[in-house]
């Protein structure tokens, strides 16, 4: 599974998304090795700031905002949705309860 995470350089509305990331990465390397989404290719894109303006025609962005987040080609945006896709998949929810 490829994820990539679209955002500018700044923690912004994408901090809360990088940081379950981040946890759901601990955790793995701790305790569940064998996840299914263990194997997963994140990769945190920075939008330089700068250049927003031209930038985003050519992300194809659905809302021409950001954060985004590409799920093997699927495309989520809005940090709520986002973030609820990371609970949901059990980035975090699994090892709270």
């Amino acid at each position: 599974t490829k994820l990539q995470l679209k955002y500018f350089d700044c923690f912004g509305r994408a901090g809360s998304i990088k940081l379950l990331f981040k946890v759901r990465e601990l955790i793995i390397l701790e305790f569940d090795k064998n996840d299914k989404l263990a194997n997963s290719d994140y990769e945190d894109i920075i939008v330089p700031f700068q250049n927003w303006d031209e930038e985003k025609t050519s992300l194809d962005l659905p809302l021409e905002q950001l954060p985004v987040l590409e799920i093997d080609g699927f495309t989520l945006c809005q940090t709520k949705a986002i973030e609820r896709f990371a609970a949901a998949k059990g980035f975090v929810s699994n090892f709270l309860y």
